[in-house]
């Protein structure tokens, strides 16, 4: 079993896309980390997002920012750009590290819930956040620690790697989701 994270996730059962209800599968990023966090905007407490998502980690980074006195015109429009913020951590600011780090042992720990769950033995990750980078990744395999299903041998241990689809193809491929259902929808039911 495989899982691909990513603004939109799906596991790979036996080589097919397991199908949700809601047409997707795989979706983390409203997990609870910790029911006493932040609000979410799904209405409950200290999701995944919260902590972890790029847009939750420019948010704290631009108060922190703001409270070190950074100039006005870098923070423009209220937000810290991810250029900036990916930046500010290759360049080893301690307080945008620890944020980031933060997110990553989050990511972890959801990651771990699933590989009890689930025994996924295969999981690739996209998006900008993987612009942090192998030590970012390194976190997060860490935090998982050992897959309880893991075999001794190598081949069928958990592998946690960054995806290698280009953008456009992860789109592409969503796109083609999208219309396998609708084409799907409009067949006629088989009697």
């Amino acid at each position: 079993m495989a899982l691909f994270i990513s603004p939109f996730s799906a596991f790979i059962i036996n080589g097919q896309i397991y199908r949700g209800a809601l047409f997707g599968s795989g979706q983390i990023g409203h997990t609870i980390i910790n029911p006493d966090g932040s609000a979410c905007a799904c209405g409950r407490y200290c999701c995944l997002e919260t902590v972890a998502s790029l847009s939750a980690i420019k948010k704290r980074a631009r108060v922190f920012l703001k409270q070190q006195g950074a100039d006005p015109a870098a923070l423009a429009e209220g937000r810290v750009g991810t250029a900036q913020l990916l930046a500010r951590y290759q360049q080893g600011e301690p307080m945008i590290r620890a944020m980031v780090d933060e997110g990553a042992r989050a990511i972890g720990l959801s990651l771990y819930n699933f590989l009890n769950i689930l025994n996924i033995n295969r999981i690739w990750l996209y998006g900008r956040s993987c612009g942090f980078g192998e030590e970012w990744l390194q976190t997060i395999i860490h935090q998982t620690g050992a897959n309880p299903f893991d075999c001794s041998d190598a081949v069928n241990a958990t592998h946690i790697r960054f995806g290698q689809l280009s953008r456009a193809q992860q789109v592409m491929g969503i796109g083609y989701l999208y219309v396998e259902r609708e084409l799907g929808a409009s067949q006629p039911a088989a009697r």
